[in-house]
């Protein structure tokens, strides 16, 4: 039995815990919160058709992209809370959820949905390049995303993202620049340089949340060497983090399910997870049903029940 294998139920039954905490959770506008990607997650869990809260959901992904409240902070946690990486992890749910949608458009709705989508990836290809590690990351799968569905294409390649541009002045990091961290900074392991004056939570979140990202990069592109700096980071992350430091959002599950050696770090992830729905209110509950149903969808496809 593989990793996965084992993995893959328990994700799915605690997905499903938080999906239903999750739409308990009524206050405010949830088009403009990172509620609006649960639509795509009940899709990548159940492998469901695309229902109207589906197609609501693409469109409010369109309008925010379109109009973006507050600069480039255009999704929030239901309580209020703002991540950088929050906007891109939606538009990569969306992303991933369409190749199951797909199938079951006619071509008219087709057209439209990959209209949508395009001006969500085209607004998170816009943005500004000043971002975490983490985010730019974010930022390349859904472009990469993007490119891989064929949508109609403006600054929505993964080009933009993954290389240098010198006729236009850009000079944006390749992926592996962004990784790679030979500036002889600790932790060398890390993807992330941990300054002194950041809090360690703080850098942890950003840490996990880049490994989510580059894990699903590195499937998705068949880099080896990038798998090959995925299992390095979880390595580090499993004999240098302490649960103390670490979130009760799952964020790398899979990069670490996927390998005996790094296995028990998604075991306290998925503890943290369970304990966190069992004792919180519902507001907690979103990102988790976010990232377990992103992280079901990795292991369903490695499995081959796609």
């Amino acid at each position: 039995m593989s990793q996965f294998s084992r993995y893959r139920p328990m994700v799915a039954n605690l997905a499903e815990q938080a999906l239903e905490r999750a739409a308990r959770v009524g206050a405010g506008d949830a088009s403009r919160d990172i509620r609006v990607g649960l639509p795509a997650a009940r899709v990548l869990l159940h492998d469901t058709a695309a229902d109207d809260a589906w197609h609501a959901g693409a469109a409010s992904l369109a309008c925010i992209a379109d109009d973006p409240a507050d600069d480039d902070r255009p999704l929030r946690s239901p309580g209020g809370q703002w991540r950088d990486v929050y906007w891109p992890l939606v538009v990569h749910l969306y992303l991933r959820s369409y190749t199951k949608v797909r199938p079951t458009l006619d071509d008219v709705t087709r057209s439209e949905v990959e209209g949508l989508l395009a001006r969500a990836a085209d607004a998170l290809a816009a943005s500004p390049d000043a971002g975490t590690i983490s985010f730019r990351l974010w930022r390349t799968l859904c472009m990469t995303s993007s490119a891989e569905l064929a949508l109609p294409q403006g600054l929505a390649t993964p080009q933009r993202c993954v290389r240098s541009d010198d006729q236009q002045g850009e000079g944006t990091p390749t992926v592996e620049q962004l990784i790679a961290r030979d500036d002889g900074r600790p932790p060398a392991d890390a993807l992330h340089v941990q300054d002194a004056d950041e809090p360690l939570d703080f850098w942890t979140y950003r840490e996990l949340a880049g490994l989510h990202a580059l894990d699903r990069l590195a499937r998705l592109t068949a880099r080896r060497d990038w798998q090959a700096r995925v299992e390095q980071v979880a390595s580090f992350h499993l004999h240098h983090t302490q649960p103390d430091y670490t979130t009760y959002e799952p964020w790398g599950l899979p990069a670490f399910a996927r390998s005996m050696q790094t296995s028990l770090f998604a075991e306290q992830q998925l503890h943290d997870a369970t304990v966190h729905l069992a004792q919180r209110d519902g507001g907690g509950a979103v990102v988790i049903a976010l990232l377990l149903a992103d992280s079901f969808d990795v292991m369903s496809a490695s499995a081959g029940v796609e």
